[in-house]
């Protein structure tokens, strides 16, 4: 289980640390600039964004080891795109 512990301080211009509880690592967040917040951290949207990369980019990692495929290096660009259209959630499931 992960665990992860908020300090926040000041209102919305304000900016808040989390902190991983079994190794203390810490992330800093905050509210965006042009929502009115101070922008001294990662945003919610940023997050999200790289988790997504997170997600793939350590898949792939993964079955590269899998398939003993030898890896150097690779980067990668994440972006995440605001609309104002409607929202479309889109749901992938494997079939048997």
């Amino acid at each position: 289980m992960t665990k992860l512990h908020l300090d926040w301080a000041g209102a919305s211009k304000g900016k808040g640390v989390y902190q991983r509880e079994s190794d203390h690592e810490t992330l800093n967040i905050a509210i965006p600039e042009e929502s009115g917040g101070s922008g001294e951290g990662f945003a919610p949207r940023d997050l999200l964004a790289s988790s997504a990369g997170a997600c793939l980019s350590l898949t792939l990692v993964s079955l590269m080891d899998v398939r003993k495929l030898p890896v150097a290096n690779f980067s990668m660009d994440t972006e995440l795109q605001k609309k104002t259209e409607n929202i479309k959630l889109c749901i992938i499931q494997k079939s048997s």
